[in-house]
């Protein structure tokens, strides 16, 4: 898959996940050695250390008439673009993120 084809693909997601979801989209690059991450905004680095990519958006979310803001991860690639279920850490896998949110709440946790 190319940049431009994970770029669509990313629109695609975002736009049918059902959140009502606000600019901007969040990439977390995850290095080759896997022991450090960079985070940006644009989607776009240098991709010759990076190993997986994990893609969140931020999304409103409304209680009790209070319009609040959380997370949720779109989507998950190796450095080829390609979506993965789980990214191997030794002998442990990654398998996302998960931002919590709770109903009578009136602001994110």
């Amino acid at each position: 898959m190319t940049i431009v084809d994970f770029m669509r693909l990313v629109g695609e997601i975002r736009n049918n996940c059902g959140l009502e979801c606000t600019d901007p989209n969040y990439y977390i690059f995850i290095h080759k050695e896997l022991k450090r991450a960079t985070v940006s905004n644009t989607g776009y680095i240098c991709m010759s250390d990076v190993a997986y990519i994990l893609v969140v958006c931020a999304y409103n979310w409304k209680n009790m008439g209070y319009v609040n803001t959380s997370l949720t991860q779109l989507l998950m690639v190796d450095k080829d673009f390609n979506p993965v279920d789980e990214i191997p850490f030794g002998v442990w896998n990654f398998k996302g993120l998960q931002f919590t949110t709770f109903p009578y709440q009136w602001y994110s946790a």
